[in-house]
């Protein structure tokens, strides 16, 4: 056989010393000892091909190799190698006389002692045992004990090598010739075996696999023993999972796997029995599509039949129903079927394949069926939704009839009867025989217009005519000249003298804490109480305002103050009214003047519960609160908390500038007010924001980038400061080239990748306005672009989240798009068509690049066409935002569509989609 010595003879040309060849050659006893004086030439010539015994055989195999190559290569072995020419003639040598087996054990152990390349393997006392068992007719006992009595006790068979050496010797040659086949494939270091493993008692035929929990009658005692068929399964099975692995995974098999693979293939062949004892004809059938699986080494199989035979439950299953099994005599009949009952079937079949057709239509009408009913049912959801909106505004117009008396300030001026005795601008207000209490916001007197200042002290005046009425009022804070507070409170208190009112008391609405160190407006709001000039001729028991906490106190309790981007932003009501502005910024947050009026809802609660509390009012009177300044309608919201839990009769009156005024604070505490009554309560309202939930991260999807070196790339570049970078890393850039291709480009070293997240910004398309097309007027789509929302799975740009319109409209009570129509899709339930009813387009400023030396990315977009910027990476969305008439549009911006890396040094250009 081959194997490791082929492989010496391989690798011997590429050896560095081979002159140690010749050196280290060692005299071999292959004669009778005594006889050593014999010499093969006394008895005439070696024939050919006749060597009977050959001791060294890679050394031999390797100088014919030697001698092979040097005839090939033209080279005289005699001038390169002359120790080892010298060498050639002891190649062989013919034993001319083997005498008994004595001489052949002390043959065998010379060898033992001489095998300086590795030790022996069991392969190799294999080979020398079974020539010795065949000299001397032994078993392998009797072969391995004579061994063991006539060898030196480092030389002896002990342990799992005298187990593996005789289970191997113990087994027929058949089975034997798979394990030697594989070791002279792979050498005994890369076969499958170890001595450990092969030293198994459970690999031999006739033993037999014990299995728990079943009776001596059980099939499964049978199923577990071991055959001469079952154990060459074994090793034919276990030789080519070891081919298939591949090299540097393959490991020696265990003791525990080789007896366990053991026990699956003796189950596999008693099965192949069994069923062949059942089924005439089949035997051929199962071994190809059965056992021939073992044999290639199907781990499949193997795993089937481990499920099998480990399951005890199963096979005490087996057992019980075993005796329901056919006889062989109807298994035949019904295996060998004649054409009559297979005629029988056929027909059988097509009544079957016809009974599926009809369920299958069965099925396609039920499914009708149940798509109209879960439209129907949709259908119910959505009038029953539909139903309690209009229960809530009913309910909340209701509430603003009895409980709010809005007045618009212009047409109440204008319809005042001019009677001798009679101010303009009065209609009778104060002839109500309620008590008044005026509520006048005048913390920024730039937002009141002129003729509503002097409406609201005509009628504070009037009011005050009475000794009862009072007015609350917030001193001037705000003014946008520089160092003009003092100007505006000065101007604003001696209007408010002209009236007559007694301001000598004063009191101070208090806020807890600064949300923000940058906000200028101060923690404490001045303010006056006003009362009638006859309250100090009165007695003090008389005055009804005497125990109320803010008379007694002269200040409120703390309250908390909001933040620019929490409060309320007037705007216009209308479906095709055109967006206020084209800042996020400026949409959503207030500044300035508007900011320090107001005050808040807690505020405006805690300023009426100062005023009401300790008030020891009469039960049959009632209590007026004219908030002659409204503006957002804090004090609405407050009245709303307030009254809720207030044993007086109170009502609320409001004097608005205009109708457009009056138009949005109807408007939007009318929805307000609805959703609090579908809640089942009326509190004080606080800004709701987008119920969209939280987005998931965006998932890194796999981009097809083409990249290109940097010195390839030259145009105009505009940094990107908004794609996030690692420390001392340079944020990317965009290169627009004159052929009007972009690139983004990395201009960081070679390894310093930049990551485009998805929903990223890159660049904006600066100022512009809003207008409505005209009709016939067609888009300038080079410059300018259109609010269009074509479905509900488009993505736009909610609060710096990148979102579906879908869920951006979650939890929204009534569900808008500025100028579109949501309109149900037919059949399919829950799920809306958007319909485009106002063609509203964003048209940029001009000459927003005249420097391109300090081009930001506010206005990098307008380098290319807007439709140039729907590309595989990138794409143009809207920031939208929510408002009284819906979610409507504020700018255009350019996003990355989906999460990428860029190497350093490297650019990609953007390819239209």
């Amino acid at each position: 056989h081959g194997g490791p010595q082929q492989f010496l003879m391989h690798q011997f040309p590429n050896q560095e010393a081979r002159d140690d060849f010749a050196e280290n050659v060692q005299d071999l006893p292959v004669v009778v000892p005594g006889k050593e004086e014999s010499e093969p030439a006394s008895d005439g010539p070696i024939a050919d091909f006749s060597l009977i015994f050959i001791k060294g055989r890679s050394r031999i195999v390797s100088c014919l190799a030697m001698l092979a190559f040097f005839k090939m290569e033209g080279l005289s072995i005699l001038q390169a190698c002359f120790a080892l020419a010298k060498s050639l003639p002891r190649i062989a040598v013919k034993c001319l006389q083997l005498g008994d087996a004595r001489e052949e054990f002390y043959n065998l152990k010379v060898l033992s002692r001489n095998s300086i390349r590795e030790p022996p393997t069991p392969i190799t006392w294999l080979n020398g045992l079974l020539s010795l068992s065949r000299a001397g007719n032994w078993d392998s006992d009797g072969v391995i004990k004579q061994w063991n009595e006539s060898s030196a006790k480092s030389d002896r068979l002990l342990g799992a090598k005298y187990m593996c050496v005789k289970n191997i010797l113990d087994l027929q040659h058949g089975i034997r010739d798979h394990i030697i086949t594989a070791v002279n494939k792979h050498g005994w270091k890369g076969s499958a075996y170890n001595e450990d493993a092969l030293s198994s008692k459970k690999l031999l035929p006739g033993h037999v696999f014990k299995s728990a929990k079943v009776n001596k009658q059980s099939s499964w005692v049978r199923y577990g023993k071991v055959t001469d068929e079952s154990a060459a399964y074994v090793f034919k099975f276990t030789n080519a999972v070891h081919d298939d692995t591949p090299l540097k995974l393959r490991q020696k098999v265990t003791k525990a796997i080789l007896e366990h693979r053991s026990e699956v293939c003796a189950l596999a062949v008693a099965l192949r029995d069994e069923v062949a004892s059942q089924i005439p004809n089949v035997e051929s059938f199962v071994n190809n599509r059965w056992l021939e699986r073992l044999a290639k080494g199907d781990v499949g199989l193997e795993v089937e039949l481990s499920t099998a035979a480990g399951i005890a439950r199963l096979k005490q299953l087996l057992d019980e129903f075993s005796g329901s099994k056919p006889s062989d005599s109807k298994s035949a009949a019904s295996f060998n079927l004649d054409h009559a009952q297979q005629a029988v079937d056929e027909k059988t079949f097509a009544l079957l394949m016809q009974e599926i057709d009809f369920d299958a239509q069965a099925f396609a009408v039920y499914q009708a069926n149940a798509q109209s009913h879960a439209s129907s049912v949709a259908h119910q959801k959505n009038m029953w939704s539909k139903k309690l909106l209009d229960e809530a505004r009913a309910a909340a117009d209701a509430y603003l009839d009895h409980h709010v008396t809005s007045l618009v300030t212009a047409f109440v001026w204008e319809s005042s009867p001019r009677s001798a005795g009679q101010d303009p601008g009065m209609v009778g207000i104060t002839a109500y025989k309620e008590v008044q209490a005026n509520l006048v916001n005048f913390v920024a007197p730039a937002l009141i217009k002129a003729e509503h200042q002097a409406a609201m002290l005509k009628v504070m005046q009037h009011s005050l005519a009475d000794v009862q009425n009072v007015a609350v009022l917030l001193a001037p804070l705000f003014s946008y000249k520089k160092n003009g507070r003092y100007n505006e409170e000065k101007a604003v208190l001696q209007r408010v003298s002209m009236t007559g009112a007694q301001m000598d008391r004063v009191f101070s609405l208090i806020f807890n804490d600064k949300l923000d160190d940058r906000d200028d407006r101060p923690l404490v709001y001045p303010g006056h109480l006003l009362t009638s000039p006859s309250v100090d001729l009165q007695s003090s028991g008389s005055f009804l305002w005497k125990k109320a906490a803010l008379f007694r106190r002269s200040r409120t309790n703390e309250a908390n103050q909001m933040s620019g981007k929490d409060m309320i932003i007037m705007e216009q009501v209308g479906e095709s009214v055109l967006p206020a502005s084209t800042s996020v910024e400026m949409a959503t947050t207030v500044k300035g003047a508007m900011k320090w009026a107001q005050i808040g809802p807690d505020a405006a609660t805690k300023l009426l519960h100062a005023l009401l509390d300790g008030l020891d009012f009469p039960a049959k009177m009632g209590l007026d609160l004219i908030d002659l300044n409204p503006l957002v309608g804090n004090f609405l919201s407050a009245y709303v908390d307030v009254q809720q839990g207030s044993n007086i009769s109170l009502h609320y009156v409001c004097f608005l500038t205009d109708d457009e005024h009056h138009e949005w604070i109807m408007t939007y505490y009318r929805d307000v007010l609805a959703d609090k009554f579908r809640e089942g309560k009326l509190k004080a309202v606080e800004k709701k924001r987008a119920l969209f939930g939280i987005q998931p991260t965006a998932k890194r999807i796999k981009v097809d980038l083409t990249t290109v070196d940097l010195d390839k790339v030259t145009g105009t570049e505009v940094k990107l400061p908004n794609i996030k970078v690692a420390a001392g890393m340079s944020p990317p850039d965009l290169s627009f080239r004159s052929d009007q291709t972009i690139f983004l480009m990395n201009n960081n070293p070679a390894g310093k990748k930049v990551t485009f997240t998805e929903g990223a910004v890159l660049v904006g398309f600066g100022k512009g306005k809003w207008a409505q097309l005209k009709q016939g007027e067609e888009l300038n789509k080079a410059s300018d672009m259109m609010f269009t929302i074509t479905a509900m799975e488009q993505k736009v740009l909610l609060e710096n989240q990148l979102v579906t319109v879908k869920d951006a409209l979650a939890g929204k009570t009534d569900a808008r798009i500025q100028y579109h129509k949501l309109e149900e899709k037919p059949g399919k339930p829950g799920e809306m068509n958007v319909k485009q009813e106002h063609p509203v387009v964003f048209k940029p400023e001009k000459n927003q690049l005249t420097n391109s030396e300090k081009v930001t990315p506010v206005v990098g977009a307008l380098y290319a066409e807007p439709e140039s910027w729907t590309t595989s990476l990138t794409s143009l969305v809207w920031v939208v935002v929510h408002s009284i008439n819906g979610l409507g549009p504020v700018r255009p911006v350019v996003i990355i569509s989906s999460t990428f890396e860029l190497d350093g040094m490297k650019a990609v250009e953007l390819k239209k989609a």
